[in-house]
């Protein structure tokens, strides 16, 4: 079997390179190279005789291997395209059309919160309602007690605020890029299990090749009196399945499945690579889709590095498979 390389799109680092060490990135390209696939990671791409190539670098796990002009049969997008678009437009056109995994139309789809419910919605995904129009904020809060205001494109997690009719509104909202404000939009609160401010779950999905689709072990984050359950603001994080009932894993699996079903019918669908679904539990511990996520990281490598012997192989696996599926793809 001949060796395939795959580039991976990344940020570049800023100061010294630091070894490879034992890092679980590192473990999933070994790997990986034992399935004959090599994953070069830079930001450098350029068109030549045979095809697309790019500068960057691989490890075999002890140190770091610089690649020039090395041709590549398909590019990983793990870009921050929002903060650096700079770097990001003009290397999109020197890549397409060549594959790449998870495409830019799903981050696109992913980015807008808006256009995710509805395209969500008119595939008859049940979510909590979402209303864009400012001026019926208050109205719409007086009949569901409480509300959450985001930014409609997101901030990582950040700029969620829970509500009431008697809240100040804004209509904008930071959102991820400095000094450009995004449009405020409100989505109906589910109450939460008794006992609790705030459930949600990562549910982690990834495809295993043209047709199916696998579910990693969700991740669930709680809090006790906050009701934007981020980790970074002092929720919890466990696995999923050692707070919930089973009917409501179950359950959160199915639609995690219909939804990638969903996401390999588009046009894009079948470099959809994996994806990333976050749930919130209600008072009767059923599952509410409320947003999708399409560079989806930190949640199952928080399990990981809790309980390695548990998750650890899980998660290094996880780093591997878009990459050994986009291999299968081509």
């Amino acid at each position: 079997m001949l060796l395939k390389s795959i580039g991976i799109f990344v940020p570049p680092k800023k100061g010294r390179r630091p070894p490879p060490g034992d890092r679980p990135i590192v473990k999933a390209t070994q790997h990986l190279l034992t399935e004959q696939i090599q994953c070069i990671f830079g930001h450098s791409f350029r068109r030549t005789e045979k095809g697309l190539a790019m500068d960057g670098l691989s490890t075999n796990g002890q140190q770091w291997t610089e690649h020039l002009n090395q041709s590549i049969c398909a590019v990983y997008d793990r870009f921050p395209s929002q903060l650096r678009s700079q770097t990001f437009q003009p290397m999109m056109k020197v890549i397409l059309p060549s594959p790449m995994g998870n495409p830019y139309g799903f981050t696109l789809l992913c980015r807008d919160k808006i256009k995710t419910q509805r395209w969500l919605e008119e595939n008859g995904i049940q979510m909590p309602e979402l209303v864009t129009d400012h001026h019926r904020f208050k109205a719409k809060l007086s009949d569901w007690g409480a509300g959450f205001i985001k930014p409609q494109f997101g901030a990582l997690g950040t700029n969620i605020q829970k509500v009431t009719a008697q809240s100040s509104l804004p209509t904008e909202l930071p959102g991820l890029m400095p000094d450009k404000p995004e449009p405020a939009i409100l989505q109906q609160a589910i109450d939460p299990p008794k006992g609790y401010a705030g459930m949600s779950v990562r549910c982690l999905i990834q495809r295993k090749d043209n047709a199916r689709w696998i579910v990693r072990s969700p991740v669930l984050r709680f809090s006790t009196q906050d009701p934007v359950v981020n980790v970074s603001r002092g929720a919890k994080a466990c696995a999923a399945v050692d707070m919930l009932p089973e009917a409501c894993i179950q359950e959160m699996k199915q639609k995690a499945i219909h939804i990638g079903t969903l996401i390999s019918a588009l046009d894009w669908g079948r470099f959809a690579l994996e994806c990333g679904i976050d749930f919130v539990i209600d008072a009767e511990y059923r599952p509410w889709i409320v947003e999708l996520n399409s560079r989806p990281r930190g949640r199952l490598e928080h399990l990981a590095h809790t309980e390695p012997d548990r998750f650890g192989e899980e998660h290094i696996d996880a780093l591997a498979q878009p990459i050994r599926c986009l291999v299968n793809l081509l």
